[in-house]
């Protein structure tokens, strides 16, 4: 799986980062006999683009005798590099125009779309202290909480 995701991932778009940085795990593979479909769960330490993964599943439909379709299940541990970069498209920075309430056109709080940057999911990055779930009760009030967003 290793050499596959190797000839795949444009490395010269990843600063500092070469194949032999690259981590994968395979942690579960099957093959549905019925309708050829191979299931991979792996671990990497580099987030792909959607079109890396089209073409990882197209690779290994190539590759491997019989297989028809591909299920990628991928978690990311130990994050070194992404290739998912932060969108810069002038079009996408645009500013919406105001309807005055909470309209399709996004009212007074969606001005203007601002691509993500880091670790963050929606929204902007939280300053700690940040508490333990398992401490979160009702009367907590308002609390930070730091971990990692997971299907």
């Amino acid at each position: 799986m290793k050499w596959i995701l190797e000839k795949t991932v444009d490395f010269s778009n990843l600063d500092n980062f070469t194949p032999s940085d690259l981590q994968v795990e395979m942690t579960k593979a099957s093959l549905n006999k019925d309708s050829m479909t191979l299931t991979v769960e792996m671990e990497l330490n580099l987030i792909l683009s959607p079109d890396t993964v089209e073409k990882v599943k197209a690779d290994i439909i190539r590759n491997v005798a019989g297989v028809r379709s591909v299920d990628l299940h991928i978690k990311y541990k130990d994050v070194k590099a992404s290739e998912v970069k932060p969108k810069t498209d002038p079009k996408e920075k645009e500013e919406t125009e105001d309807s005055g309430g909470f309209g399709r056109k996004g009212g007074p709080y969606r001005k203007k779309y601002i691509p993500v940057k880091g670790d963050v999911v929606m929204g902007r990055p939280v300053e700690g202290p940040f508490k333990p779930i398992g401490e979160v009760d009702s009367e907590s009030g308002t609390v930070a909480l730091e971990g990692q967003v997971f299907k």
